[in-house]
């Protein structure tokens, strides 16, 4: 399912009835909140292999990773996942797990010091 914006208090049940979420960037997002979203219910994420988000997906372990903007390789990971059940409930499972349990307060955290650090100079 293809779905355009969606009101945050009914966002984790768009997760819920997800098998995957797919990130398709060709910016160099540094740390997609999206990212933390899916893994936080589960949900493991194809993206593309740009910017930061190769530093929270981990290929073939908590999501799948393909060439920014190479919608053939995107193709093939998807294709792969519907052909291999075992892989995509692997995925979610570490997924699930791949977050610490106080990640979205800790990176808030570091980027309100970070902030800090630049106002600062």
């Amino acid at each position: 399912m293809f779905h355009g914006f969606v009101d945050n208090n009914s966002i984790t049940e768009y997760y819920d009835s997800s098998n995957i979420v797919i990130i398709p960037s060709i910016c160099y997002d540094n740390s997609p909140l999206v990212i933390y979203e899916s893994f936080s219910t589960g949900t493991p994420v194809i993206g593309s292999d740009i910017g930061g988000i190769p530093e929270l997906i981990i290929d073939n372990y908590n999501g799948l990773l393909f060439e920014p903007g190479n919608s053939e390789d995107l193709k093939d990971k998807i294709v792969t996942l519907i052909n291999n059940n075992e892989l995509l409930r692997r995925l979610e499972d570490n997924a699930a797990s791949t977050l610490p349990e106080n990640s979205m307060k800790i990176m808030t955290d570091r980027m309100i010091e970070e902030y800090k650090k630049l106002l600062r100079t």
